[in-house]
């Protein structure tokens, strides 16, 4: 038994690292963009952008600013309810994170 498998270890290839990659073809650069043809009498000036900045993000434009949503709601005849979120200072330095209901009456 054990020479059997001794002779059907012994057939096994040899275990190692794999073999390494064929290198790949390095892509090339785009090429520049030419410029566009020109009308006759028109003058043509083509540049290409500093190489430092070829690359470089735009600034984004200033975000719009919005205010949420008020989760506000009518109950019944002139009650108002309103859910919000509130958070509150305990003595011990921990921070009380609590959701409210709030309910509105008008006299």
């Amino acid at each position: 038994m054990h020479i059997a498998i001794l002779l059907s270890l012994q057939t096994v290839g040899m275990i190692g690292p794999p073999a390494p990659l064929a290198p790949r073809p390095v892509r090339d650069t785009p090429a520049a963009p030419r410029c566009a043809p020109s009308a006759e009498g028109d003058i043509v000036v083509c540049a290409a952008r500093n190489a430092s900045e070829r690359f470089r993000l735009q600034p984004l434009p200033p975000a719009p600013t919005r205010t949420p949503p008020k989760a506000e709601f009518g109950i019944a005849g002139a009650v108002r309810g309103a859910v919000r979120a509130d958070s509150e200072a305990m003595a011990n330095g921990e921070v009380s994170k609590r959701a409210m209901i709030d309910l509105k009456l008008p006299f």
